[in-house]
């Protein structure tokens, strides 16, 4: 997006008008042109450590624990800075307790539930 702060910039600047007003759907009201600016505010994420910190952590460890210490810091901020995106098998957890939940305030049953795993099962294996 370019930068943190202020206009966003780089391959997504075309997005906007650049901060003029002639010519910007701010102008002409019509919602196809660009609007005259968009802008980021991002001050980082509270709870991140700094790059010292996560850079020197390891430092007083042996050489051999090092790499560890510095991977586990530097994954651990990193999963702080943004929520980690859910995984597939998680998305199809979620779908199959809904569809679990629905079956059974109708007129569904559990089985309906066991069923779809199976599909699943099958599914994954190319069947």
């Amino acid at each position: 997006m370019g930068t943190a702060n202020g206009l966003v910039a780089g391959t997504l600047a075309p997005l906007h008008n650049g901060d003029v007003l002639a010519g910007s759907r701010d102008q002409t009201g019509d919602p196809s042109d660009p609007p005259k600016a968009i802008t980021r505010a991002c001050s980082g994420s509270p709870g991140v450590p700094a790059d010292a910190t996560i850079l020197h952590g390891a430092d007083a460890l042996p050489q051999l624990q090092e790499w560890t210490k510095f991977r586990t810091d530097l994954e651990n901020a990193h999963d702080t800075a943004h929520e980690p995106l859910p995984s597939p098998l998680d998305t199809l957890r979620q779908r199959a307790s809904i569809r679990h939940r629905t079956s059974n305030s109708s007129t569904g049953s559990s089985s309906d539930f066991l069923g779809m795993g199976a599909r699943l099962r099958r599914s994954a294996r190319g069947r």
